[in-house]
């Protein structure tokens, strides 16, 4: 065996708590002293493995992020910082990506949705029917195609089989509306086909809650006066309180 495959077996031992602990909840009787114990190991492994898997997805999108921003060519009129934080959603976060090939002209491009706008890029030369990976390799330059869509302009509806040309597999086919534009593009498959509508459409849906619910909260009223000067205020936790008629204070 590699040795990379006795680096992850503690990551996978992890990762096989949850049910190992489980496996002997089932055959340990409730009036066993143990029990409760059981119970607590088994709420402690499933928390501490949420936060592991939260992590590692974390750590993943900031890799890809990464990527990006050294191998996509963006060119001199576009400015974006991939790993960077979004105006109203938070940090950004890549939320799903593969080969979309054109209807019409038959490129070949690579779909990249994030939380707040999609984009297409071009790759060098065609990928054919591998999946597109975030490799360091250099073989494959890869350029911005159009400008990126953002994600409350965005529209996606899979296509009927009248709109399309002949020997055109309408059940992996999309199409992309945004200002008052249609990109017409297959998907690799059509299970992909539907994962990109579902994607699309669900991000959407969190982006148009964030926004109601932003517009809902009161708006703090501006401070009026000039300004002169800061205030830095340290919290520590006080370990013992003295009081000093209404007032107390820790010393």
């Amino acid at each position: 065996m590699p040795l990379s495959s006795f680096l992850i077996k503690p990551m996978q031992r992890i990762t096989r708590y949850p049910l190992l602990i489980s496996k002997i909840i089932e055959n340990t009787h409730e009036t066993h002293p143990d029990y409760k114990y059981l119970i607590e190991a088994q709420r402690v492994a499933d928390v501490f493995l949420k936060r592991l898997n939260e992590n590692v997805r974390l750590r993943e999108n900031e890799e890809r992020l990464e990527w990006l921003q050294n191998n996509v060519q963006l060119g001199n009129d576009l400015k974006i910082v991939f790993n960077s934080i979004t105006n109203k959603l938070g940090p950004r976060k890549l939320i799903h990506h593969g080969v979309l090939t054109k209807v019409k002209s038959g490129k070949e491009l690579v779909g990249i949705l994030f939380n707040d706008f999609f984009m297409l890029i071009q790759p060098s030369k065609a990928i054919g029917s591998s999946q597109f990976n975030f490799s360091k390799s250099g073989n494959i330059v890869y350029k911005i195609y159009r400008q990126p869509i953002l994600i409350q302009d965005l529209k996606v509806v899979k296509c009927n089989t009248d709109s399309l040309e002949n020997g055109t597999d309408s059940n992996r086919a999309l199409r992309i509306h945004y200002d008052n534009q249609i990109i017409s593009l297959l998907a690799t498959s059509v299970n992909e086909c539907n994962l990109w509508v579902k994607k699309i459409e669900s991000t959407k849906e969190v982006y148009d809650k964030v926004v109601s619910l932003s517009r809902s909260r009161p708006k703090s009223k501006p401070q009026t006066g000039a300004t002169c000067g800061r205030l830095l205020v340290l919290v520590q936790k006080g370990t013992r309180f003295i009081s000093s008629g209404k007032i107390y204070f820790c010393r």
